[in-house]
C-alpha cells in the first residue's frame, strides 16, 4: 500500500465507444484534479536545549518533528531532572516543525532532560496523521550554579628567599576565564608588588604560572586573587577567597656585623678571641674569611683556629701569637644569611689588640699607711667617738708590663674576717675613713695589674685607736689652766690656758697623735713640740660660728713606740686662749 503518493486519473485514448461507434478520445484525458495521499505519521526528529551550560533560572529546547504539525502544548512534555528541584516548564511557542519550549531550571545543580512523552492531546500533520510515539533520547541540559574555586595556589621556593622573580602556581577547580594581573593583590607586608599570569584562562586541574616581582626588599609575600575575578564556562564568577597557601619572607638585606669584640684589647697569652655579632642569624664562617694582616699588627705566628657557635653569635681564637698588636678583620662577603644574601658588603676591621706576656705582679712603691686626719670634727661627743683617719698607699707595675689595673682594700676589725671596702675609683691611692676607739682594726691593700697579676697585700697590721681625755691623769699641765664644762665636748669637759707659755704634756705609745680642741673667736697660737722637737705652731682662731671637737693637729705617721706631745701657749695678743679638749691616739 502505498503511504504518501500524487493520485491523478488518466482515460486512455480509444477507450470508450460512443453510439455510432466511434471509439475516442483520440488521446489519453487525465483528471484536472490531483490528490496527495499521506498515511505517514509526524515523529520528532530531535530535542536540544539552546545552550549545553547554564547557570541561568530559565532555559529553552527546540523540537523538530519530520513535518510541520499542529496542536503541539505544555502537556506533551515532562522533564526528566537530576539535582534540581522545582523545575517547570513555563511555555511552548512555535509553528511547523519547529517549536520552542522555556522552561524554569529550578535551584540547585544538575541536569534537565526534556522528554516529548505524551501524544495527547493530539499533535497531527495536516493530513490528519497523528504522531505515534513518545521522544525520550534528547541532548541534556547542565545547570551548574558553583562558582570555580581555587584549587591550590602555591611556590616552590624555599622561604626566605633573596629572590627578584618568584612563581606561583595557581590552580582552579574548573575551566576558567578572565584571569588578569589587575585580580592579584598581595596580603603579605611586602609592597609594591607586579603580578604577570602566564594567561588568561585556564582548565581545570591543570595549572598556570603567577610570576611576582618588584617587591620590596623585606616583607611577607602572599599572593590573593581578588574575590569573583574569573568567570567558568557556565558564567558563574569566582573565587569567594583565593589567598596562596605559601607565605614567603622576603630579604634581600645584606647582613651586617653588629660588632666584633675581643675579650679584651690586652690578652696576657699567645691566644686572642674575638665574638662576632651579626645583624642576623648567618651560616658558612670558617677560619678563611678571617684578615690578621689588616692594620699592620706587630705580633708574629699568629694562627686562626675554626669559628664556632651559629644564629647571630661567633666565637673566632687566634692563637700562636707573639708579644706585639693584631687586628681582627672580618672579609666582604664571609657569610650568608638564611636567604642566601651575602654579607658584610665591606671588610670590617676589630680594635686593635695588644699581645703580651706578662706574669709580674706590680710592686708597691709606698706601702699602705694610716695617719689621723686633722680639720674634721669628731663626730659626738661621746669619748668612743670614730676618729677621722686618712689611708694612703701607692705602687707601680714595671715598664714592660700590662699596667696597674686596680687597688682592693680591706678591713678586718676585732681579729675578723676582712671585708672589701668600696673605693671612689678602681685607682684610688688615699681614702679617708673614721675608725672605731674601741677594739682593734687592721686595713690591707693589694695591688693588680691589667692582666690580673696582684701584690702580696701591703698591711698597717693591727691598729688600736683611742680617744684620751685632757683629765687623764696621763695629761701634765704647767702654769693656769681652767676647767670648762659642756654637753658638746668630748667627755663634756676641756682645759683652757690663755696665760703665755703655760703647757700641757702627754706621753703615749703608739704610731700617731693629734690634739682635739676648739677654733673660733678669742682662740689663738699653740706651739707644738714631739719629742723635744719643735714641729711647728698653729692658730685656732676662727671668725664667726666656732668649730668644736677639733682635731687641730696631727703628727703624721711616727715609728712605734713611746714619744711626748708637749702643747704651749704663746700668748697671742688680743685672744691668746688656747682649750685642749682630748688627744687622740693612733697604737
Amino acid at each position: 500500500m502505498l503511504h504518501e503518493r500524487a493520485l491523478q486519473p488518466q482515460l486512455t485514448a480509444n477507450g470508450v465507444t460512443d453510439l455510432a461507434g466511434n471509439t475516442g478520445p483520440a488521446s489519453a484525458a487525465a483528471a484536472t484534479t490531483t490528490l496527495t495521499l499521506d498515511r505517514v505519521a509526524p515523529t520528532v526528529s530531535s530535542i536540544t536545549p539552546s545552550v549545553a551550560l547554564t547557570n541561568a533560572a530559565s532555559a529553552t529546547f527546540n523540537v523538530t518533528l519530520s513535518e510541520s504539525v499542529t496542536g503541539v502544548a505544555a502537556g506533551n512534555f515532562t522533564l526528566v531532572t537530576s539535582g534540581l528541584s522545582a523545575s517547570s516548564i513555563t511555555s511552548v511557542t512555535g509553528s511547523a516543525a519547529s517549536w520552542t519550549v522555556s522552561v524554569a531550571t529550578g535551584s540547585g545543580n544538575g541536569t534537565i532532560r526534556l522528554d516529548l512523552s505524551s501524544t495527547s492531546p493530539t499533535i497531527a500533520d495536516g493530513a490528519s496523521n497523528s504522531l505515534a510515539a513518545t521522544f525520550n533520547t534528547g541532548s541534556v541540559l547542565t545547570v551548574d550554579r558553583v562558582s570555580p574555586t581555587v584549587s591550590a595556589f602555591t611556590s616552590a621556593v624555599a622561604s626566605p628567599t633573596n629572590s627578584t622573580s618568584i612563581a606561583y602556581s595557581l590552580t582552579f577547580s574548573e575551566d576558567v576565564s578572565g584571569v588578569a594581573a589587575g585580580d592579584f593583590t598581595n596580603a603579605g607586608t611586602a609592597t609594591g608588588c607586579t603580578f604577570a599570569p602566564s594567561a588568561s584562562t585556564a582548565s581545570g586541574g591543570t595549572p598556570i604560572t603567577v610570576t611576582v616581582t618588584t617587591c620590596s626588599t623585606t616583607g611577607n609575600l602572599q599572593p590573593e586573587l581578588a574575590a569573583n575575578g574569573v568567570t567558568d564556562t557556565a558564567g558563574n564568577t569566582g573565587p569567594a577567597t583565593g589567598s596562596a597557601t605559601t607565605t614567603l619572607t622576603l630579604d634581600r638585606v645584606v647582613p651586617t656585623v653588629s660588632s666584633i669584640a675581643p675579650s679584651a684589647l690586652l690578652m696576657n697569652a699567645a691566644s686572642a678571641t674575638f665574638t662576632v655579632t651579626f645583624s642576623e642569624a648567618v651560616t658558612g664562617l670558617d677560619a678563611t674569611d678571617i684578615d690578621i694582616t689588616t692594620g699592620g699588627g706587630t705580633a708574629t705566628g699568629c694562627t686562626v683556629d675554626a669559628p664556632a657557635g651559629s644564629g647571630t653569635t661567633w666565637t673566632v681564637t687566634l692563637s700562636g701569637c707573639s708579644t706585639g698588636t693584631v687586628t681582627f678583620g672580618l672579609k666582604a662577603g664571609a657569610v650568608e644569611d638564611q636567604a642566601g644574601n651575602p654579607g658584610p658588603a665591606t671588610q670590617v676591621d676589630a680594635a686593635t689588640v695588644t699581645v703580651i706576656h706578662d706574669t709580674t705582679a706590680p710592686t708597691f712603691t709606698k706601702a699602705i699607711r694610716v695617719v689621723l686626719r686633722s680639720g674634721v670634727s669628731l663626730r659626738s661627743a661621746s669619748t668612743t667617738s670614730a676618729i677621722p683617719v686618712l689611708i694612703t698607699w701607692a705602687a707601680a707595675d714595671d715598664a714592660t708590663g700590662s699596667g696597674l689595673d686596680h687597688y682592693k682594700l680591706e678591713v678586718s676589725l676585732n681579729g675578723g674576717l676582712p671585708t672589701v671596702v668600696a673605693l671612689p675609683t678602681s685607682l684610688t691611692t688615699s681614702f679617708s675613713t673614721t675608725m672605731p676607739t674601741s677594739g682593734t682594726v687592721a686595713y690591707r691593700v693589694t695591688a693588680c695589674d691589667v692582666m690580673n697579676n696582684c701584690t702580696t697585700p701591703s698591711s698597717t697590721g693591727t691598729l688600736s685607736p683611742r680617744i684620751i681625755q685632757q683629765s687623764s691623769t696621763l695629761v701634765k699641765y704647767s702654769g693656769t689652766w681652767y676647767l670648762y664644762k659642756a654637753a658638746s665636748l668630748s667627755g663634756t669637759t676641756l682645759k683652757w690656758s690663755r696665760t703665755k707659755n703655760a703647757y700641757a704634756t702627754y706621753t703615749f705609745t703608739g704610731r700617731g697623735i693629734g690634739f682635739v680642741a676648739i677654733k673660733g673667736l678669742g682662740r689663738g697660737y699653740v706651739k707644738i713640740y714631739l719629742d723635744g722637737k719643735y714641729r711647728g705652731h698653729i692658730s685656732l682662731y676662727k671668725t664667726g660660728a666656732s668649730l668644736g671637737r677639733l682635731l687641730a693637729w696631727q703628727s703624721g705617721a711616727l715609728t712605734s713606740g713611746k714619744h711626748t706631745i708637749k702643747l704651749i701657749v704663746e700668748g697671742t695678743f688680743g685672744h691668746p686662749r688656747v682649750d685642749l679638749d682630748a688627744f687622740a691616739v693612733l697604737k
